[in-house]
């Protein structure tokens, strides 16, 4: 995954007043997408976007906060009882400005389409990357885009 090197080697030198706070909320945001996602909690996860949202997937975009809503109802209602679990790591978040900040993080996805036959089960798809910006709205911080890449499928 490709980070930031100059943002690495500068890891722990003094930020901007509020930078360290507003990493750390942006860093809830993206945390709390993966969650209700793979809780399929959508009218929820609406709640986090802002109103302006561009979300994409592969080759698929959208744009603003009720078409994401319902972009991931539709991915989520064509396969009904579907299970997911997505595990997010090296998180890497630069706050840009007092009312924007970026993102790059990793992520393995696992889902009970790829288990076949095993009742229950979740099965390792792929790795990706998160690609995401975030942007003060309204007092809190929301996740403004957000891009998924496929890094490796699984064996």
């Amino acid at each position: 995954m490709p980070i930031d090197a100059a943002l690495a080697k500068n890891a722990g030198l003094p930020r901007a007043p509020g930078a360290l706070g507003a990493a750390e909320a942006c860093r809830e945001v993206i945390t709390a997408y993966f969650h209700l996602s793979d809780a399929d909690a959508l009218d929820e996860l609406g709640e986090i976007f802002a109103e302006d949202m561009d979300l994409g997937h592969g080759t698929s975009s959208v744009r603003g906060r009720s078409a994401a809503v319902e972009f991931l109802r539709s991915r989520r209602g064509a396969h009904p009882g579907r299970k997911t679990l997505h595990l997010l790591g090296s998180v890497q978040i630069l706050a840009l400005s007092e009312q924007r900040a970026s993102s790059v993080a990793a992520f393995s996805f696992h889902d009970s389409l790829k288990a076949g036959s095993e009742a229950g089960g979740l099965r390792l798809v792929g790795y990706y990357e998160s690609h995401d910006s975030f942007v003060l709205e309204d007092g809190r911080w929301k996740l403004a885009s957000h891009r998924a890449e496929a890094v490796a499928s699984a064996p």
